[in-house]
């Protein structure tokens, strides 16, 4: 479904000149991919072209990058599914960061695990994103799971952010 209202974003630069020239180790420490055939969320603040898992992997060869942090974006809203099919494609590379309503049962919060998540992400800047109030349920469960919690926020929550972490 197309939402007018959301603007298609640039496409993705092509990088040319890439030979492995990253320090050993180097980590992608925040990505996205997509899926031609995933709904996207309606409303959402963007959309996206599509860049696939393969096309990460492709360009992570070629800049030297071993590992990667797959994030859930805000444009599949609650719906996780593609993130969680390209960990299971690549469960030792990557690890994940999913976006979940605060009701996520315990059973699904270790299923997650098993499958390479290690964080929830609040998103305060798109739209179909969680908020703040979602880490009252969640914190203390993800807590248990040593996962940590992904804030995309703008300056106006910083504080309120700081004052979370204390």
């Amino acid at each position: 479904m197309i939402d007018s209202e959301a603007p298609l974003c640039l496409p993705p630069r092509l990088m040319s000149g890439l030979s492995g020239n990253l320090p050993e180790g180097t980590v992608d420490a925040h990505f996205h991919v997509f899926n031609t055939d995933a709904p996207l969320a309606t409303p959402r603040s963007y959309t996206p072209h599509v860049v696939t898992l393969h096309d990460w992997r492709s360009y992570a060869d070629l800049a030297g990058i071993e590992r990667g942090v797959l994030v859930q974006p805000s444009v599949y809203g609650l719906d996780n599914r593609v993130l969680l099919a390209a960990l299971s494609g690549d469960a030792d590379r990557l690890r994940g960061v999913v976006v979940i309503p605060p009701d996520t049962s315990t059973i699904a919060l270790k299923r997650l695990d098993r499958l390479g998540v290690r964080a929830v992400r609040i998103n305060l800047r798109n739209k179909s994103g969680i908020g703040l109030d979602a880490l009252e349920d969640l914190a203390p469960r993800i807590r248990s799971l040593g996962w940590h919690v992904q804030f995309q926020v703008g300056p106006e929550a910083i504080t309120t952010v700081a004052e979370l972490a204390q």
